[in-house]
């Protein structure tokens, strides 16, 4: 039954309807003009509509006696040489002091939280952590023979298995030839790498563990008693290899200027990267999620959940009656699971339904209009074309199973075990 109510929640009324017409009308009226108010900027001669804007406000305000420097700083120090992230709290609530705190506060904000600090972070996370799993979800890598005679060695078929270990990564440098002094490496910052149309990258080594073996039979083996022979190692070795460069976002940990708490320029606040001298950055792009359904209207009125995996995206269509003689324009309900199209009136006998009049009352259909109506009585009807008694015992069951079975890629589970796999799972 959970199957069931999956699917009847996916047939929204909507979704055998015509979609309205816009009209460009607007259901609110014109909005009405704000009189434009004249606010006291603290100069002379310019009049003002704020009674008593200079006077003090009576809210009881707690004062926050910090000291500040000449240039008016916006944080308060404590005494050892650092600031609070927060702003003085105004004495007043007079306009220049509100505008002063305005200021202040998102000052305080930018420099303590910054603009793009979220790349940077989202960057460093990935760096530290999210690079080293990803190697440990590769696992082992198992490297078989193409058991071709022609390349047959002494020994046997030799077989081999490859594990990845530890990932480091270096800082950004490059090489340098000098006359008077030797090859060295150097340190490559940003400005380099973009004067000299270079990549902005630090080397990648991983630890790989190579094991190569071949499969040696032993004299039980030999005689039948033991199935399997013993592992011979042929190569057993650990080695730190370069496997690639992997590009580093100026102002991350792996940058130079993190490090040497320094920057090229005081409005650079990094996030980007450097490839081939062009800085290039991350555009977010929105993607539609995957475990919900949608209801489009373009090009016809369509139901869809589209997982990543191909196999499990089911679609309901409202799609042209097959035996439609008079051109009236009928439409059926399509239901297409597994690769396999049928009409949904199917999919609810073959899920247990006993009765039409049981489907509709899972659907509710108490305060449906005649198209509504009609698009159901066609669906029946081509349903009872295409399974003729489809209401009986177990035919809609076995119908679609053998529809389902004979499609492209058909499953090999039985129908309760596929219905319960790939009819909505993981639905949210």
């Amino acid at each position: 039954m959970a199957s069931i109510n999956n699917l009847t929640k996916a047939i929204p009324y909507k979704f055998m309807e015509e979609p309205p017409m816009d009209n460009g009308q607007s259901f609110f009226g014109a909005d009405p003009e704000l009189e434009p108010m004249m606010l006291d900027d603290g100069r002379e001669g310019v009049p003002y509509i704020m009674a008593g804007a200079n006077e003090k406000s009576s809210m009881d305000v707690e004062r926050v006696h910090c000291s500040t420097d000449i240039t008016g700083s916006s944080l308060c120090d404590d005494g050892n040489g650092k600031s609070d992230s927060y702003a003085q709290m105004p004495n007043d609530m007079s306009i220049p002091s509100l505008e002063k705190f305005c200021k202040d506060a998102s000052r305080s904000s930018f420099d303590e939280i910054g603009l793009i600090s979220h790349q940077i972070n989202s960057y460093n996370e990935f760096v530290s952590h999210g690079l080293q799993e990803l190697f440990d979800s590769l696992g082992e890598v198992t490297v078989e023979p193409s058991y071709d005679s022609s390349n047959r060695g002494l020994g046997g078929w030799r077989h081999a298995i490859i594990k990845f270990g530890i990932v480091k990564l270096e800082v950004p440098q490059f090489w340098s030839h000098g006359c008077d002094i030797d090859e060295e490496s150097l340190k490559l910052k940003p400005r380099h790498a973009r004067l000299q149309n270079m990549t902005y990258s630090s080397k990648m080594k991983v630890e790989v563990h190579i094991q190569v073996y071949s499969v040696e039979k032993t004299d039980k083996a030999k005689t039948g008693n033991e199935k399997f022979g013993f592992k011979k190692d042929i190569i057993n070795e650990t080695h730190h290899l370069n496997i690639g460069r992997l590009p580093v976002m100026v102002m991350s940990n792996l940058c130079w200027l993190h490090k040497l708490k320094g920057s090229d320029c005081q409005f650079d606040s990094g996030g980007y990267f450097l490839v081939k001298g062009m800085e290039k950055v991350f555009i977010a792009q929105e993607q539609k999620c995957r475990s919900r359904i949608w209801v489009e209207d373009r090009p016809c009125w369509m139901i869809s959940f589209s997982p990543p995996i191909k196999r499990r995206r089911i679609y309901i269509k409202l799609i042209d009656f097959t035996k439609n003689e008079d051109a009236s324009g009928e439409k059926i309900i399509s239901f297409s699971f597994l690769y396999a199209n049928m009409p949904i009136w199917l999919m609810f006998f073959a899920l247990g339904i006993s009765s039409d009049k049981d489907v509709f009352d899972i659907i509710d259909m108490q305060e449906c209009d005649a198209c509504v109506i009609n698009t159901i009585f066609a669906t029946i009807k081509e349903s009872d074309e295409l399974c003729e008694g489809f209401r009986k015992s177990d035919k809609a069951r076995q119908y679609v199973d053998e529809l389902i079975k004979n499609s492209k890629f058909p499953p090999a589970e039985p129908f309760d075990d596929y219905i319960a796999k790939y009819l909505f799972p993981g639905i949210s």
